[in-house]
């Protein structure tokens, strides 16, 4: 909790310092930014509205337990020449229940190192706030490699939009956390979750006038070079725009979300597969990112 409680203070810090990047982004400063935030909410499907951990006491049955309702997660992403700074916090909402379950912070430390090549740092915390029977969450740290694969331009419904598709592999140093999908059959005591070596995968980003899209596709796997689980994502938002609701609606995206994992290894103890879909509304209060800028 203290832990999390730190990572807290210090997002708030960096939305507060906010207006100095905005400043030196209007002065020709090399500095650009974006911020939104996400809620995402679920309409049918299973996601779990806990993080197991090792040192949890009791046997996660998710039959048992609530699953998830809405996601609320902030996004800032901040671009210099040579680094690029993404900080995501979220907090999840479980159905059934007015109360924070599950809240976490993910963080991406980005540099350029050749053409269209990065290399950083990642961490990833998450918490369970009403009790720690299953271990009171995670503390993740790992090296990342992101290569840009593909980037262009296509005209589409009398406009042009943009899209990216990148490689982005993450090979973790420190901390534990299962390389499974928990599903709506998982039954699993927190010591035998396993832990999770590597994860690697496709982001595929396209802009529009008319909206956005956003999919990605990881794989996780252990140490024993296997991989364990692979996990889908995908959100195709659409904008008012002005003609609608004015200067807000160039603000305001939403679509559909679906979501889905498969375990290829101990499907007995996990289950096979989950999918969780949805609706999802993008918030975005200001973008100064160049259209070659990427965001995670």
């Amino acid at each position: 909790m203290r832990t999390f409680a730190l990572h807290t203070s210090l997002t708030l810090l960096v939305y507060a310092a906010l207006p100095s990047s905005v400043a030196m982004a209007e002065d020709g400063g090399v500095w650009q930014y974006r911020v939104d935030i996400v809620s995402q909410t679920g309409v049918a499907g299973y996601q779990p509205a806990k993080v197991l951990s090792d040192d949890g006491t009791d046997t996660f049955v998710a039959a048992q337990e609530h699953h998830v309702r809405t996601e609320v997660r902030g996004r800032m992403t901040i671009v210099g020449a040579w680094l690029e700074f993404n900080i995501e916090p979220y907090t999840v909402i479980p159905a059934e229940l007015i109360r924070v379950d599950l809240g976490g912070i993910e963080t991406w430390l980005m540099a350029e190192v050749a053409p269209r090549t990065k290399i950083g740092l990642y961490h990833h915390s998450a918490h369970n706030f009403s009790d720690g029977r299953y271990g009171w969450g995670i503390n993740l740290n790992a090296l990342v490699l992101d290569v840009l694969l593909l980037d262009g331009k296509a005209d589409l419904f009398g406009d042009t939009g943009r899209y990216r598709l990148n490689f982005l592999g993450h090979w973790y140093t420190s901390g534990s956390a299962s390389p499974y999908r928990l599903t709506d059959a998982t039954v699993i005591a927190p010591s035998d979750i396993g832990t999770t070596l590597w994860r690697a995968g496709f982001v595929f980003e396209a802009t529009h006038p008319g909206g956005v899209a956003e999919c990605a596709l990881d794989v996780k796997g252990s140490g024993d070079g296997v991989p364990a689980s692979a996990n889908v994502t995908c959100a195709v938002l659409f904008t008012p725009g002005s003609r609608f609701l004015g200067e807000l609606g160039k603000h305001v995206y939403a679509g559909p979300f679906i979501n889905y994992g498969i375990n290829f290894t101990r499907a007995d103890e996990f289950g096979r597969h989950a999918a969780f879909g949805g609706i999802r509304a993008d918030l975005l209060f200001a973008d100064t990112r160049s259209t070659s800028a990427r965001g995670h």
